[in-house]
């Protein structure tokens, strides 16, 4: 999705996607997109949840860079996930200029 007049923004076909039909439509679209889903896994899913954060609050990677000290390529970089060992601090500091701290919810999966 492009955002007019805005470098920053997510790359097309790596839309982000909250309901399960949204996402298995997505994976459809772009096969690429649900290999990543799958290779990462809950890593995905916090990625997914930090970028939709930043795009809701009208934040740049830029912006984000001034307001953390955390260089706007390694923001990228983890939005890209090309970053697989971010920590739960690393998160903690992108979010909280944003008025958010990060959450951790278990899920039992079937065996």
């Amino acid at each position: 999705m492009k955002v007019k007049g805005n470098k920053d923004h997510a790359r097309p076909g790596y839309g982000l996607v909250d309901s399960r039909e949204a996402r298995q439509e997505a994976f459809r679209r772009n096969p690429r997109l649900k290999e990543l889903s799958e290779k990462a896994g809950p890593a995905f899913d916090a990625i997914s949840a930090f970028i939709r954060l930043r795009l809701e609050n009208k934040i740049t990677q830029k912006q984000l860079e001034g307001l953390t000290r955390i260089q706007q390529a390694s923001i990228s970089r983890f939005e890209r996930g090309g970053a697989p060992h971010f920590t739960l601090d690393f998160i903690a500091k992108l979010v909280r200029p944003m008025g958010y701290q990060p959450k951790i919810i278990f899920e039992k999966v079937a065996a």
